[in-house]
């Protein structure tokens, strides 16, 4: 049998951890449903950028335009060493970056 000052002892702990467990708990709701949110936040942009594929919409720096002849010109000479890359994209009007970017999708094309 337990004495009132333990049964009063008892109390206090069961209602302390009440308490504790109530905060646990609302944090717990609190946290999924931050996470439906999420989810739901996810799903919507997935949506979105699936439609605007499906339009068309492009994302990104727009693509280098280069005439394929000259390119293919430029790019000979690039590969026998005859100018340099920085000279070859000179001649096209596209950065050097650009240039090599262009030299290494060939290279991956074949």
């Amino acid at each position: 049998m337990l004495t009132n000052e333990e049964m009063i002892h008892l109390e206090k702990i069961l209602s302390d951890n009440k308490d504790l467990f109530e905060k646990i708990q609302k944090d717990q709701k609190d946290l999924e449903s931050y996470i439906l949110q999420k989810q739901k936040y996810k799903k919507n942009q997935m949506e979105g950028i699936k439609k605007a594929k499906e339009m068309g919409m492009h994302w990104g720096r727009p693509r280098v335009k280069v005439n394929k002849n000259e390119f293919n010109s430029a790019a000979e000479l690039y590969k026998m060493r005859q100018i340099s890359s920085r000279e070859a994209a000179k001649s096209l009007n596209i950065s050097q970056t650009a240039f090599l970017k262009l030299i290494k999708n060939e290279k991956e094309m074949r």
